[in-house]
């Protein structure tokens, strides 16, 4: 998802790199749990080598990228992130399982996705999930948060914001990518619910090639359906009483519509 903008503040990183930050807020109000300044720069750091760590790999897959060094750039990144999380967190800790689930259920859904994007008869559904679980690696970081201050009951609600974030995030971006995507043979999110529309019984698929999306009725269609992922996550955050949760989702809705003008 691009820069999110409000009149107040501007958000240039993604929802996975503040996700942490207002945990740690919202436990140290709420529980009264001491948090290093340490700690939360490391959390930080570690996710965001993990990030790096998937970019690099995920363009290497999706042949964006063709260094030879680049898989040796990305193992380096997730050492760097091991090493950081191994300074909280023994190696006997569950949060390692949790930490392995998540790095090879992202490693494993670039594939899937990959896989899904190849035909236009795929159910956008299938794309969604398959974002979702791409993002997976990055709840690693609210998992260290939760785990360290044993507030573990906290994340399901977090994941249910992430994954719902996740999604609409990506099909966001698959919006920008539509064309582009189609003249690599790959068909989005955007694409696959395009051609799901009872409309596009009609269409062919080098219309949405050539056109993008063709009508304000069809822009309509796919910001409807992203809302209520939108309206989803909103509903978590208040659920969860987190204040920086509840403004992000307004200012991705605000972000939202600024695309739709």
């Amino acid at each position: 998802m691009g820069e999110v903008h409000s009149r107040k503040k501007s958000y240039y990183l993604p929802y996975w790199y503040f996700l942490p930050i207002w945990l740690v807020e919202k436990i140290k109000a709420e529980k009264k749990v001491a948090f290093s300044a340490h700690f939360v720069r490391d959390v930080l750091w570690a996710q965001y080598c993990l990030f790096i760590t998937i970019r690099m790999m995920d363009d290497l897959y999706d042949q964006q990228a063709e260094d030879p060094a680049l898989p040796y750039a990305a193992l380096l990144f997730k050492l760097e992130a091991d090493r950081i999380f191994l300074r909280y967190f023994r190696s006997t800790s569950r949060f390692w399982v949790a930490y392995r689930q998540y790095v090879c259920r992202t490693i494993s859904a670039i594939v899937k996705v990959d896989s899904l994007q190849q035909s236009g008869r795929t159910k956008p559904a299938e794309i969604l999930s398959g974002y979702e679980e791409i993002c997976s690696i990055f709840k690693i970081g609210s998992l260290a948060v939760c785990s360290y201050s044993k507030c573990r009951h906290l994340l399901p609600a977090v994941f249910v914001y992430a994954d719902a974030l996740a999604g609409a995030g990506q099909a966001m971006d698959d919006l920008e990518d539509l064309q582009q995507d189609l003249v690599r043979g790959r068909y989005n999110y955007i694409a696959t619910f395009l051609l799901s529309l009872p409309k596009s019984k009609k269409r062919q698929k080098g219309d949405i090639k050539n056109n993008g999306v063709e009508t304000e009725d069809d822009l309509t269609k796919v910001f409807l359906h992203l809302s209520r992922y939108i309206q989803k996550a909103e509903r978590t955050a208040q659920k969860m009483n987190c204040k920086g949760m509840m403004e992000y989702c307004q200012w991705v809705k605000e972000y939202m519509g600024s695309i739709q003008k």
